[in-house]
């Protein structure tokens, strides 16, 4: 083949490709439509960052009043929103199995 030819024949392959661009190009938005719905489906079902002192006990399953006094030693990261005060649930590390046999251990630990 000579090397004419074979321009040629690259810039055909060249046009293919391009004219299809198009229908891939909308293949990837349908798809990139659907997992943004998923996203938003999911950002829907989670708890939202900050909660009232009741929401957060409700959702931490404590009282109200173990809650504030949480807040008022630290344990509990808040926000202060004007005269609101707001739990910031996010700051809020989840406790795994793992922590809790730590956690059982060094309470034996320290009884004895």
């Amino acid at each position: 083949m000579r090397s004419e030819d074979t321009a040629v024949t690259q810039f055909g392959a060249l046009l293919a490709a391009f004219a299809e661009s198009p229908r891939i190009l909308d293949a990837v938005t349908r798809r990139l439509d659907e997992l943004g719905a998923k996203v938003d489906a999911i950002a829907h079902r989670l708890p939202p960052a900050l909660a009232s002192v009741s929401e957060a006990a409700r959702r931490l399953g404590l009282s109200i009043p173990t809650v504030r006094r949480r807040i008022k030693a630290g344990e509990l990261p808040t926000v202060k929103i004007g005269a609101r005060v707001l739990v910031d649930l996010s700051a809020i590390k989840p406790v795994v199995e793992e922590d809790i046999a730590v956690l059982a251990e060094q309470a034996r630990r320290s009884t004895r």
